[in-house]
């Protein structure tokens, strides 16, 4: 069994775009057979994912959700990301098994194969998370099993003490590639891995989906302006930029807001609405299996990450805004890699120019090197 791990479940626009990539990709390797998706909510993936599903039976590849090993990493709440990890790394040294039910973890016998998938959750604010980084790569080293990790966003991450950093070390081998997805990120591990894990430099997990399976895009098609906040924008929009943007927006056929997480972004679109009447709504879901749409006239406004980063694959002109080091380390690697969009403000509006950026000129050589990082991590699994 191939056990791939990260943070979706949330209905998260690019955490399930990175899933639906992986069961892509996975499904079409003929040694995988059976994978088990480790996600933050198993009803919730299997509801958002069951096109996905049904999919890779086609190529007679069987895909199961599990939530068991969230549950575990949040059974335990107060703890740091390093004192999760500790506390991961322990967890068969100190009974665990016993505690939560040796019949938990028979799946574990099955397991041929560990991945950690890419995304932001293994930072300082989802602590809890550290608990999987050591679980995971303690179980590796313990049975064996073949382990990598790619597209891994750690920012903002404090540092570990002397004895975390040794913990780290001493099980960083049990990767055969640790991947990361930005520059700010690398440097950490790098500094951290004792020159063992394989540590790289690479790319944002998107990039196991092929630009023409993120929407349905033309370049003939009518303006549309394309919007997508984050519910902290709200009280950072002042009235001349709402009023101003109120204005930009009759310019365009259609207004189209960019939901990416849905439970978060329900009060975001009802105060968008309250400034453009006509806004429509496209859901994550629609947009994970690119039944959104996209045209080269399309302008796209955004705070989210992986909106940018698909709008500017494909070459549509945006801008961004960010706050916090959170948000401004993943859109930096994403201006890192050429994206075309500009800079934008919430007190003062950016009219996007029209520029399509280096990153979409140079896509399928970017994920190109995607695929052989990932083929270097998955050469000595045994899938079977």
């Amino acid at each position: 069994m191939y056990w791939l791990i990260g943070g979706s479940g949330s209905m998260n626009y690019g955490d399930e775009l990175i899933v639906r990539g992986w069961m892509s990709y996975l499904s079409r390797n003929e040694n995988v057979k059976n994978i088990r998706i480790e996600t933050n909510s198993k009803v919730s993936s299997e509801r958002f994912h069951e096109e996905g599903v049904e999919s890779a039976k086609e190529y007679g590849t069987a895909i199961v959700f599990d939530d068991f090993l969230y549950g575990l990493c949040g059974s335990v709440a107060g703890l740091s990301f390093w004192e999760q990890f500790v506390r991961g790394v322990e967890f068969f040294d100190k009974g665990g098994v016993d505690i939560y039910g040796e019949e938990n973890f028979d799946f574990i016998d099955s397991v041929r194969a560990i991945h950690l998938h890419g995304g932001g959750y293994f930072n300082d604010i989802f602590p809890w998370h550290g608990f999987i980084l050591g679980f995971t790569m303690s179980l590796a080293k313990r049975e064996g099993i073949p382990a990598m990790a790619t597209g891994i966003g750690l920012m903002p991450m404090g540092k570990p003490s002397r004895e975390q950093r040794e913990k780290f070390v001493s099980l960083m081998d049990c990767f055969s590639v640790f991947e990361l997805r930005d520059v700010e990120s690398f440097r950490l591990v790098k500094s951290l891995s004792g020159g063992k894990g394989n540590v790289v430099n690479g790319f944002d997990d998107n990039f196991m989906l092929k630009r023409e399976d993120l929407f349905s895009c033309d370049g003939h098609g009518g303006a549309n302006l394309v919007l997508s906040f984050i519910e902290h924008d709200i009280c950072r929009m002042s009235r001349s930029y709402l009023k101003r943007l109120s204005e930009y927006a009759r310019e365009f056929d259609r207004v189209v807001f960019w939901e990416c997480y849905p439970w978060q972004d329900e009060n975001v679109i009802e105060f968008m609405r309250s400034h453009i009447s006509d806004l429509e709504v496209v859901c994550s879901r629609d947009w994970v299996y690119a039944r959104g749409r996209l045209s080269q006239n399309d302008r796209v406004i955004v705070s989210r990450f992986h909106p940018h980063f698909c709008a500017a694959r494909v070459g549509v002109s945006g801008v961004y805004n960010i706050k916090g080091r959170y948000y401004d380390v993943k859109h930096g690697s994403i201006v890192a890699l050429g994206s075309g969009f500009g800079k934008g403000s919430l007190s003062r509006l950016v009219r996007p120019e029209k520029r399509q950026g280096v990153l979409c000129l140079y896509d399928e050589e970017l994920a190109s090197m995607k695929r052989k990082i990932v083929d270097i991590g998955v050469q000595d699994f045994s899938l079977r």
